[in-house]
């Protein structure tokens, strides 16, 4: 009987408490979560109304034209790597082959 508790009962009362905890601690997190993105929507709203009356300056156009460069340039990387390794391959293939033929 006493095996019963210590091999079934034990481990299930602890994955329950263990659930228990991760529930609270998601349902702290979303609440902060919640809280912070409130906040940083407020201060878009303000910093937008300041540029729209002139007293701070507008960059976002600046911010989404560097954005856009520097994912055309990684993907252009992405491209001449994807390539070279095809280039190697191909090479190594030849070079397989040509030294079956010749044997």
């Amino acid at each position: 009987m006493y095996i019963f508790i210590i091999i079934f009962i034990i481990p299930f009362l602890i994955t329950i408490k263990v659930l228990q905890k991760s529930s609270r601690v998601a349902i702290e997190t979303r609440a902060l979560s919640q809280k912070e993105d409130k906040e940083i929507g407020e201060e878009m709203m303000i910093h937008q109304a300041l540029e729209r009356i002139g007293a701070m300056p507008g960059h976002q156009h600046k911010e989404e034209s560097l954005k856009k460069k520097k994912n055309i340039y990684a993907h252009n990387l992405l491209y001449l790597l994807g390539y070279s390794i095809i280039v190697v391959e191909i090479w190594y293939l030849y070079i397989l082959l040509s030294n079956l033929i010749s044997h």
